[in-house]
């Protein structure tokens, strides 16, 4: 009798809301989830982290792979720049050795050379018309100008540069450019000049004496005594003799 009371205890022990397979002492699924979450979080913010850590070296050795691309390619195209400027300087110890072994690199030379002189030539050709045939100081003003534009071609073809420039024609390369042009232009120009600097003082004797002329007459007719119109008189006839010492091929020359 005892033995069966133990086993229907037993049985109603196992069978009662109480008991559980699952061990009191062991922790809940609930409050296992919290750190399984947090632990899954902080796992994504590492991984997060180390790929923005990744992309910024990579965006890193990219900037640096351009700019080392970008210091070869300004090397490569400076060298020969840099050769061919200093092969181009107008330095006879450079330029003969170019001259005698690549004549190609002063290709630059000859052009600018070329190009200075059909500038002046066309400059000092429109002075000569403005100079020579002036209507006004307006058109020997700007005649001068012309012939400024004119001198500042000319000043880039240096003296030695001229000097050696029968020496610098190639089959490839030819122009109208003569030393005896060049001088001609030389010439050219400096007797032009002459005649600008001889128009200009023309025109400002004329001017003074215009106007000293002018008040002579004026104080002439407004003098009260004998002495006062001697006085003008000398005044006028002075102006006078400075105007007829304008000469006469001068557009001054030509109003008077």
């Amino acid at each position: 009798m005892a033995f069966l009371n133990k086993i229907n205890f037993d049985f109603l022990r196992k069978n009662s809301p109480n008991s559980s397979e699952i061990n009191p002492s062991a922790p809940s699924v609930q409050s296992a989830t919290p750190k399984n979450l947090a632990k899954l979080e902080h796992e994504m913010e590492l991984e997060r982290q180390a790929l923005k850590i990744s992309s910024q070296q990579l965006h890193s050795k990219a900037k640096r792979g351009i700019g080392s691309k970008l210091i070869w390619i300004a090397i490569l195209i400076g060298i020969p720049v840099g050769v061919i400027w200093v092969a181009n300087q107008p330095y006879p110890v450079i330029r003969r050795p170019v001259m005698l072994h690549a004549p190609f690199l002063l290709l630059p030379s000859y052009i600018s050379m070329d190009n200075h002189y059909r500038q002046a030539l066309v400059s000092v050709e429109q002075a000569e018309q403005l100079i020579e045939k002036a209507t006004s100081p307006a058109d020997l003003a700007l005649g001068e100008q012309k012939l400024q534009e004119a001198q500042k071609h000319l000043d880039q073809l240096p003296t030695s540069f001229v000097n050696d420039w029968s020496e610098y024609r190639y089959w490839w390369y030819n122009s109208r450019f003569s030393v005896y042009s060049f001088n001609a232009f030389r010439s050219q120009v400096g007797q032009l000049e002459a005649k600008v600097f001889q128009e200009k003082n023309a025109q400002s004797l004329l001017t003074d004496n215009m106007q000293t002329l002018l008040n002579a007459k004026q104080q002439y007719e407004q003098a009260a005594t004998v002495t006062d119109k001697q006085t003008r008189t000398a005044a006028w006839q002075t102006a006078l003799n400075q105007l007829e010492q304008i000469p006469n091929q001068t557009l001054a020359g030509k109003t008077v």
